[in-house]
């Protein structure tokens, strides 16, 4: 009836907030709940007891020359002006061939009796001439006065002659370059006009067609490096057994590099001047009983310290370490926080963090 509707209406509201309260409360139980961690997939990496690692084995590879096994280097006595060369890339030439004339103007206006400029060689040639003149009036007097004086200057006047005469043949060989053995001419590094410094390198000749490998390496890795120690030569992707032959007991005054030449077990049929690369294995050993040789890629690198990660109960963990020494691509570290049996992460360290579980694979 009309009284019980009021009645009615605020017993349904009653039920209706309930229920939402009902609800709400529900939800909030559900958020309060703590949410199920799903757990991480431990991360495959290789590691190694830290003691294994008091001596490190890579693979180095060098960029080499391929060269003659018998050559002759030709380089320039005097500085100048390359006036003509005689010799051409894969040429034949000969022992004692002329290859090359230089010269520079001097302060005479015309070449000389030998075609040269240069205001020493003109000068010598003077001095020869006046020489000559000198003892044929010499020999004139003597011969109308045979006195021992005469004689004497004669003999004087001669030898000054000859004297002269060898010190323009000297000059003119610094002027003039002949080829120091029969061969080809497997390198050419110069042109006519160009202007040159004594010592200057011109051309190479070859004598044989056996050829060898040169490549160059720093002081710090010439120490690992001995004659007789085998190599791979990389040619088209294909390995041949070589060695060291020679490692130059000093270093290019250029590059401040040392020169290491390789031989073939067999001879290679590749053209003198081509490239291939030098394969060798190379072995560090650590300087203290309490350091270790590790690949620098390990190393993380930051502004108060410089880190390696290691599995500690099955976790990655960052150790803190000094690095003593950097040679090639390792580093020689050591650390108070690493036992002996500490395994120290090899490959991997990129895909880790601190903390992540780890699995190792060797």
């Amino acid at each position: 009836d009309l009284h019980s509707f009021p009645t009615r209406r605020s017993s349904d509201l009653r039920t209706f907030i309930g229920l939402v309260a009902f609800a709400i409360y529900n939800t909030s139980k559900k958020n309060d709940s703590p949410q199920e961690k799903t757990a991480k997939t431990p991360i495959t990496i290789n590691a190694k007891p830290i003691r294994e690692l008091h001596s490190y084995s890579y693979t180095a590879t060098y960029p080499a020359t391929i060269v003659g096994q018998n050559q002759a280097t030709i380089s320039t006595l005097a500085g100048g002006t390359i006036q003509s060369l005689n010799f051409d890339l894969g040429k034949q030439v000969y022992q004692g061939q002329r290859l090359a004339k230089i010269d520079n103007t001097g302060g005479f206006s015309a070449p000389g009796k030998f075609g040269l400029e240069n205001g020493q060689i003109r000068s010598m040639e003077l001095a020869v001439e006046n020489a000559e003149d000198t003892y044929k009036q010499a020999k004139r007097i003597y011969k109308k006065d045979n006195s021992y004086n005469n004689k004497k200057s004669k003999a004087i006047a001669k030898n000054n002659w000859l004297s002269a005469e060898a010190g323009l043949q000297s000059a003119l060989d610094s002027q003039y370059v002949s080829a120091p053995i029969s061969g080809t001419i497997v390198k050419k590094m110069v042109s006519i006009g160009d202007s040159v410094a004594p010592g200057q390198t011109l051309a190479i000749i070859s004598k044989t067609d056996k050829v060898k490998l040169e490549f160059y390496v720093s002081k710090d890795e010439l120490a690992f490096l001995k004659k007789e120690q085998p190599v791979s030569i990389i040619v088209d992707q294909q390995k041949i057994d070589g060695k060291i032959s020679l490692i130059a007991p000093e270093a290019d005054t250029m590059t401040k590099r040392f020169l290491v030449e390789v031989l073939p077990k067999d001879n290679l049929s590749l053209p003198i001047g081509s490239l291939a690369s030098v394969e060798l294995n190379i072995e560090r050993v650590a300087s203290e009983p309490n350091r270790y040789i590790v690949p620098i890629s390990i190393i993380t690198i930051g502004q108060n310290e410089n880190t390696i990660f290691t599995v500690v109960e099955d976790k990655a963990k960052k150790i803190p370490i000094v690095i003593h020494q950097i040679n090639g691509e390792t580093a020689e570290i050591s650390s108070e926080k690493l036992a002996p049996s500490t395994q120290v992460i090899l490959e991997g360290n990129k895909l880790v963090q601190e903390g992540d579980p780890i699995a190792i694979t060797n």
